[in-house]
């Protein structure tokens, strides 16, 4: 009986095999869904999204790669799963730019069997948005920190404080520095989810937070302390400054031997931090390894090429007969140097493109009072040829922040007036800005200043 019941049942799978060979045979193959990070329908974010697109049946992958095409042109990588395929584009896409993707019929099954007709999926990019200050703490209104989207023309209220020093952001949560009348800071962190706000401390006692960055990878914090102690009502710095990573999931503080960091910012891929120590030297340190690495003695960092490869510094030139302005310099892995200016004119805030190929910084053209002047924004590419000059009469624009896909530049503007307020400064190292500004945006894909003036500093790019 038990023979006879086994024979059955192989008899059956036997049935249903050949039946699912036979409905492969006879089926045509085709895209059966596509899927869209986020859920969304026919929308993504331009920064390295990933489509997901299912098949009906197991597909020939070198004819289905073949039969791939993306307009406009993007690099991608696939990666199979079973009946799906992830397509990961490797660079950021173009904003507010549609996309088409097409498999063309040349794609076929395991059993050979081609599309009958071309597949085509079209998606949207959507438009960038920043987060940035708006001063009112020392008027009649608190400060703000808002997120001004570039699709709808609207800015969304992230936070209200007092008086707002400065903030990061990860992609689900805030992390806020404020001030109070003594100058020592309060943090507060936003989870950006679910709108809950909590006050966190770093340390016991007081303190002031002088750096606070976002990591570019993952939701983790870095947060330069500087201990201290209030003597008469004066805040007094009692030691050398403390880096700590803060988990905000976790809700802890890890302290990391940085030697007494006065600014930092993460590594693009987050594996490290650059920061500047004493007497101007600069150190690359290795969260893994817990490393410190002498990278030598510069002004003021700028930032990395997307791959983390290069660095763009400020520097004076120590040798004699030279010029006195600031002239930036790129150095690669090697400890390779590249003159990008050569300080004939006072050059500052560079920033690489995500292209890697350019770079964007702010040049003055104006003397205004000593080394005050107005500045215009240089695009040039990285063997030093001059591409475009974006200048506003009458105004300084500076601390350039290009959009993911390398489309818009961001930059704060000032006026004469705000140039000369030496009252209300920020300190960005060997510099000064006024503490207050506008937020202008320029369009390079069409070429022009896009109609929006924001009271606004210390924009990021979302």
């Amino acid at each position: 009986m038990w023979n006879r019941l086994i024979i059955t049942t192989l008899g059956l799978l036997g049935f249903a095999a050949i039946g699912l060979a036979f409905f492969a045979l006879s089926a045509t193959p085709h895209v059966s869904s596509v899927l869209l990070p986020g859920g969304s329908s026919n929308s993504v974010s331009p920064i390295k999204p990933d489509l997901q697109l299912k098949f009906n049946l197991p597909m020939d992958k070198d004819s289905v790669a073949r039969a791939i095409q993306i307009s406009p042109e993007s690099e991608y990588s696939l990666i199979w799963q079973s009946n799906t395929l992830n397509i990961q584009f490797t660079k950021n896409l173009l904003s507010g730019t549609s996309y088409t993707l097409s498999i063309t019929t040349e794609a076929r099954d395991i059993y050979g069997k081609q599309f009958a007709e071309e597949f085509k999926f079209e998606f949207m990019t959507r438009r960038p948005s920043f987060s940035y200050i708006e001063r009112n703490g020392r008027g009649n209104k608190r400060d703000r920190i808002l997120s001004y989207d570039m699709l709808s023309g609207k800015s969304e209220e992230l936070f209200v404080g007092g008086d707002i020093d400065m903030f990061a952001r990860t992609q689900n949560f805030l992390l806020v520095s404020a001030i109070d009348n003594t100058k020592a800071s309060t943090l507060v962190l936003k989870n950006l989810e679910t709108s809950q706000t909590a006050a966190i401390k770093p340390v016991e006692g007081t303190f002031y937070i002088s750096k606070l960055v976002g990591s570019p990878v993952s939701d983790m914090f870095g947060v330069v302390v500087q201990p201290s102690t209030l003597k008469s009502g004066i805040l007094i710095y009692s030691g050398d400054a403390e880096f700590y990573v803060y988990d905000p999931v976790q809700n802890t503080f890890t302290r990391e031997a940085l030697q007494n960091p006065l600014d930092a910012q993460f590594l693009p891929d987050a594996s490290g931090v650059m920061y500047r120590g004493n007497e101007g030297i600069y150190f690359i340190y290795d969260l893994a390894t817990k490393k410190n690495i002498d990278i030598g003695r510069h002004f003021a960092a700028g930032g990395f090429s997307q791959d983390g490869t290069k660095i763009a510094f400020v520097d004076f030139n120590p040798q004699p007969l030279q010029p006195l302005y600031p002239n930036i310099n790129i150095y690669n892995r090697n400890r390779e140097v590249t003159e990008f200016t050569d300080g004939a004119e006072f050059a500052i805030d560079p920033e690489f493109f995500h292209s890697e190929d350019q770079m964007v910084y702010a040049r003055k053209f104006e003397e205004v009072q000593g080394a005050r002047g107005l500045f215009e924004l240089q695009i040039d590419g990285l063997n030093r040829n001059p591409l475009l000059t974006i200048r506003q009469a009458d105004f300084s624009l500076e601390l350039p922040r290009l959009s993911p896909d390398d489309r818009y530049i961001l930059a704060e503007r000032y006026t004469r007036e705000l140039i000369l307020d030496y009252e209300n400064m920020r300190n960005f190292i060997f510099q000064t800005k006024p503490y207050t500004a506008e937020l202008v945006i320029f369009d390079l894909q069409e070429g022009k200043w896009t109609d929006l003036v924001l009271p606004g500093v210390n924009a990021v790019w979302n």
